[in-house]
């Protein structure tokens, strides 16, 4: 049941919601478009890793948006086991993102080898967080992980000699995301450098 924090007016409350709203709005399109990859996979009586790894990435990506949003924690009492999770699900986003490289054949040898470091640096990430609490450092190493194996991903891309229309595509698809993700990550990097115990990007 939710409790709304009496101290909080209803002007107050509207201006969160107001504040959030286009966060809320994608975080309903994410689930939307993970609910129907996975009804696409299912339909189709096949396992299709793209789609299943597709699915999980927009699903977390849809729930991190929500579980972050202010109007969440104006809505729900303070729980140290919401802090866990607000701030936990940040290293599980890129986790079902680089599995969707990998099989989409976007990752070379060497890169797959850093995208399953990547995967358990992240999944302990998570793990200790969940366990733990949140910690400005592992946020720091997240952005600093993330980062770096955002710039491989967009220079093996430039390299591939592949020159199909198909590739351009794609390749134009992964620039667009990784510019996203590369400012993301990069402000995450500030703002938690500010903060002493953040929750979450």
């Amino acid at each position: 049941m939710l409790a709304v924090d009496p101290q909080i007016t209803a002007s107050e409350l509207l201006r969160i919601f107001h504040r959030d709203e286009p966060y809320l709005f994608l975080g309903a399109a994410f689930t939307t478009v993970a609910i129907l990859a996975a009804a696409f996979s299912v339909l189709r009586r096949k396992v299709d890793s793209l789609a299943v790894y597709f699915a999980l990435f927009a699903f977390l990506y849809g729930q991190r948006l929500w579980v972050q949003a202010g109007l969440l924690e104006a809505l729900v009492p303070h729980s140290d086991i919401l802090e866990r999770l607000r701030s936990g699900i940040d290293f599980l986003v890129p986790i079902p993102a680089f599995l969707f490289f990998e099989a989409a054949g976007l990752l070379h040898r060497r890169a797959r080898i850093l995208g399953y470091i990547l995967e358990i640096l992240l999944g302990s990430l998570a793990l200790v967080t969940f366990t733990f609490g949140p910690s400005t450092v592992y946020h720091q190493i997240n952005n600093v992980v993330v980062i770096i194996a955002l710039i491989v991903l967009v220079i093996q891309s430039l390299l591939n000699p592949d020159r199909s229309r198909d590739f351009v595509v794609i390749r134009r698809g992964l620039l667009i995301f990784v510019a996203f993700a590369l400012w993301d990550n990069i402000a995450g990097a500030f703002r938690h450098g500010s903060k002493i115990e953040p929750f979450g990007l």
